[in-house]
């Protein structure tokens, strides 16, 4: 059983913008497998929807054009939280060349997605999810203030969760922000009341100059001499009760390797190492801890090196630190120009140990 339909136009009736397009899709087409209705099944063999167009607006009266449908004033029986979901299993969802455009008149704000894919398939049976690979080839934004182009997404998923949304199993979550990578696993618990979780993530940076992008324009300007290059990755867990007044306990490992900072046309490198471990846990203050085996800022033959560690970090959180420097200012200068009519010489060094409740700060 199959349907498809060329040149769908839906539009708005909010007042204050009149025929505005809400939708516009060139093709859609949906396939069905007939042999499972007859059981009361849904099979849906094919969602197809090409070159859809989706532009969402607020006028300047603060009215949207999607606003379009009657609200419900029923009362709702607030006694039952069941969810009766039909069995329905969708083998392939293709959304091509999309575009998601939003305007706000007032701000003279506007965002906009280009070339938005999504493939994938989903089931609603014993169990619900979905797997999805998701795409971006251009975000652009800009508003009074600030303005970006050409920022590509692209994500994939693997989800699988209890029919009561009780429970989800993340077997897979990968997102890429123009090479800012995160990857996420584990399992959410939820009830009516507080989320339960157990989760295990990574997050990495390849190209750290991705920062620039996200820079006002005039910002931008001034910095494009500075060249910053590296990596960032984290991984812990997080186990425990989100609640009004309660937090989980959260462990977690930070390794920034080899960040580089240096100026185009300039000798001068300066590079960060920093390596750190920690646990936060309300229930186990004495346990919770910060730990910062190591913080290195080298450039050439100066540097700064800390190590030390935060005990009982929940509720009197004492600092034990070591700071060990040898600076020389001179060759500092010539790499790494602050203003062009500005220079600083000297050396310094040092060597410091301390122990201090933060609260003394």
């Amino acid at each position: 059983l199959s349907l498809q339909l060329d040149s769908v136009d839906i539009r708005s009736n909010v007042v204050s913008i009149p025929s505005d397009s809400l939708c516009f899709v060139e093709r859609l087409r949906v396939r069905l497998g007939f042999n499972s209705l007859l059981i009361g099944r849904f099979s849906i063999k094919e969602v197809l929807l090409e070159n859809p167009k989706i532009i969402l607006r607020k006028d300047s009266l603060s009215q949207y054009n999607f606003d379009i449908f009657p609200k419900d004033t029923t009362e709702q029986d607030s006694s039952s939280n069941t969810i009766d979901l039909p069995y329905v299993k969708l083998k392939e969802l293709n959304l091509k060349n999309a575009s998601i455009v939003y305007e706000d008149l007032s701000k003279k704000q506007r965002a906009q997605l280009d070339g938005l894919n999504i493939f994938g398939d989903a089931f609603c049976t014993d169990e619900i999810g979905a797997t999805i690979d998701f795409e971006i080839k251009n975000i652009t934004c800009s508003d009074q203030k600030y303005t970006f182009n050409n920022i590509p997404f692209s994500a994939k998923a693997d989800i699988v969760g209890e029919k009561d949304f009780s429970k989800f199993s993340v077997k897979k979550l990968d997102v890429n922000l123009n090479d800012v990578k995160v990857s996420v696993n584990g399992e959410v618990e939820l009830d009516s009341t507080e989320i339960q979780t157990d989760l295990a993530w990574f997050f990495g940076v390849e190209d750290m100059m991705i920062l620039k992008e996200f820079l006002p324009s005039p910002l931008d300007q001034k910095l494009k001499k500075l060249m910053l290059e590296g990596s960032v990755a984290v991984d812990g867990t997080i186990k425990g009760t989100f609640a009004e007044k309660q937090l989980p306990a959260i462990a977690a490992n930070l390794n920034l390797n080899q960040l580089t900072l240096y100026f185009k046309g300039y000798k001068g490198r300066l590079s960060f190492d920093l390596h750190a471990d920690g646990l936060y846990d309300e229930n186990k203050n004495a346990n919770s801890y910060l730990k910062l085996k190591n913080a290195d800022l080298i450039a050439g033959q100066s540097f700064i090196k800390i190590d030390g560690k935060v005990l009982n970090a929940v509720h009197n959180p004492q600092l034990q630190a070591h700071v060990a420097m040898a600076v020389n200012l001179d060759t500092i200068s010539a790499s790494f120009p602050v203003y062009e009519d500005l220079n600083y010489k000297g050396k310094f060094d040092g060597d410091v140990s301390l122990r201090v409740p933060i609260k003394e700060f």
